[in-house]
């Protein structure tokens, strides 16, 4: 099916932008729909409407994983590895090592899969986005804090 005048444009801005991306860490955000696209980040209007579109066009999202994944391709096995969680928020909480907000999980008394926020409040669904955790952790290989 042949895309919209509106994905041609998307794509050819997004693609001019290549040589900025890791200069701009809010637009790599934006390409990898981490966050929402405010035009108080974005003021520059193509790139604005660009962006706009791209996160409510499904064909657009599938060009610009393709598209990331040919110019950066060392940069996708970070981006398997976030597309685990629920959401970037969640994968911070439960990598970062300087987080404020931690995240874990543990099978309680060795059988019921239990998530921890600060390590004192269980949870059943992500703070951020409000999805249902899982009853394993996110990263099967990813060490439990001691």
């Amino acid at each position: 099916m042949p895309h919209s005048g509106t994905c041609f444009i998307t794509r050819h801005t997004l693609s001019a932008l290549r040589d900025q991306i890791h200069q701009r860490p809010e637009l790599v955000m934006a390409l990898e729909g981490l966050i929402e696209v405010e035009e108080e980040h974005f003021p520059d209007p193509p790139i604005y409407a660009a962006l706009s579109h791209l996160a409510q066009c499904t064909a657009c999202q599938a060009w610009s994983a393709l598209w990331l994944e040919a110019q950066f391709p060392e940069s996708g096995a970070w981006r398997e590895r976030v597309a685990r969680y629920c959401c970037f928020s969640m994968f911070e909480a439960v990598t970062k090592p300087d987080r404020v907000v931690r995240i874990g999980f543990e099978l309680f008394r060795g059988e019921d899969p239990t998530w921890y926020l600060n390590d004192a409040i269980c949870v059943q669904f992500c703070p951020w986005c409000g999805q249902r955790l899982p009853d394993r952790p996110f990263e099967p290989d990813l060490e439990p804090e001691p």
